[in-house]
């Protein structure tokens, strides 16, 4: 599974010019094209991927991949895993290819140019199993204004460290569950234009984010292991825990060489340090010219032991302030009878005409309304029926009604 890249060139771009006492004008910046590595390899199934680029200076937004280079990764057994240009710059290993925990690998590249690079060893440590994902209510005072944000902070657990294993990177998606405030569940028939029991459900549907940035976590306490590591935060404004809501947390089992890396970085993007420190102005990866020791190269080859874990809440579980969590789209004001009046076209025009809802929906369901209607519910027997606009009833515009393979059959 790909790792979230990191721009480690833009991080350092942005941060001498945001670090800066004086204001900066960044076309006074002299810009020096560096090589960046980008590559990653663990003990799941591949393909893996490693990326060449160079740097771009910072007003420009386009990627310069380095095309034609050899890359290729060897192990302490003598084998070799040649990679295969896929596209621009990118680089794809076979799908046989797997790390294996325990055993060393080392990537070589050479571009061509003729410049010949390669990492520094790397071992992969078998990853510790993540023993258990919680959450707790939290307000969370914002960095920038005096606003505070209230929510639910998901936390982990990992109980069996070892000294090897003790240093982690992490990365998490979550999947919610999104219905409407007044779901339909009926729609016209397209033959009969009859009411009828929707074939397709369109008032239930899911959506999935993505972490981004860096979450780094260790533990010096090997006996008591590694608790409440921080993974991620969800603001109760929002509606994402309104229903069902699933966490999946990947964890990327660390060298203290890979871990203090990424924790500069970190420290880089989060704008802690000074400009004038000389650790915090330099970062060092684990790649080098094998025949220059000044030629600058950026990024890191990763190779780390994965582990995951995946959860699964409902909102009656949360803490009691947020089992109600997101504003509401809509309001009882929304929903209209069969009786309600609709006006199609300009009052104006030759063309205006008025219709009730059910005369709108049943009857002439091929005119044209500005906020389309959904019907609520019906009631063959008395002829009556409600409605509400698009947005109240699906979410098919914004979601998918596609459930994921993981979702639990019977998790009401």
């Amino acid at each position: 599974m790909a790792v979230n890249k990191i721009n480690i060139a833009t991080i350092l771009i942005l941060y001498l010019i945001s670090g800066c006492v004086e204001p900066y004008e960044a076309e006074n910046l002299d810009y020096e094209q560096f090589l960046v590595v980008e590559g990653l390899i663990t003990d799941e199934p591949g393909p893996y991927t490693v990326q060449l680029s160079y740097t771009i200076p910072v007003d420009t937004f386009y990627f310069d991949g380095i095309s034609d280079a050899e890359v290729w990764v060897t192990d302490n057994h003598g084998n070799r895993e040649d990679f295969t240009e896929t596209q621009n710059g990118v680089y794809e290993s076979s799908d046989a290819f797997r790390g294996v925990a325990g055993d060393f690998y080392q990537l070589h590249i050479k571009t061509i140019d003729g410049n010949e690079f390669e990492s520094e060893v790397q071992q992969l440590i078998k990853s510790p199993e993540i023993s258990n994902i919680y959450s707790s209510y939290l307000e969370k005072a914002s960095s920038s204004t005096d606003e505070v944000f209230r929510g639910l902070q998901f936390f982990i657990d990992v109980d069996e460290l070892t000294e090897e294993a003790s240093q982690f990177r992490y990365e998490w998606s979550d999947t919610y569950q999104v219905i409407p405030d007044f779901p339909t569940a009926f729609e016209i028939g397209p033959d009969t234009f009859d009411v009828m029991l929707r074939e397709v459900d369109i008032a239930t549907c899911y959506r999935t984010r993505f972490s981004s940035g860096l979450i780094l976590a260790n533990s010096t306490n090997l006996e008591a292991g590694l608790k409440e590591a921080a993974i991620n935060f969800v603001d109760v404004e929002t509606n994402v825990l309104r229903n069902r809501y699933s966490l999946l947390v990947r964890q990327y089992t660390l060298t203290p060489e890979a871990y203090s890396y990424y924790r500069k970085v970190k420290e880089m993007q989060d704008g802690s340090g000074s400009l004038f420190d000389q650790q915090q102005g330099q970062i060092i990866g684990n790649l080098y010219h094998i025949n220059d020791p000044d030629f600058q190269v950026l990024g890191y080859f990763e190779v780390a032991g994965v582990s995951q874990k995946r959860a699964f809440f409902k909102n009656r579980e949360f803490d009691s302030r947020v089992r109600v969590s997101g504003t509401l789209n809509c309001t009882e004001d929304d929903i209209i009878d069969q009786d309600y009046v609709l006006a199609v076209g300009n009052p104006t025009a030759s063309n205006y005409a008025e219709y009730t809802i059910w005369d709108f929906l049943v009857n002439n369901p091929e005119l044209y309304l500005s906020a389309p209607y959904n019907i609520i519910s019906y009631d063959p027997i008395m002829g009556t029926m409600t409605a509400a606009p698009y947005d109240c009833t699906a979410c098919d515009h914004h979601a998918s009604i596609e459930e994921p393979d993981f979702w639990p059959e019977k998790f009401y």
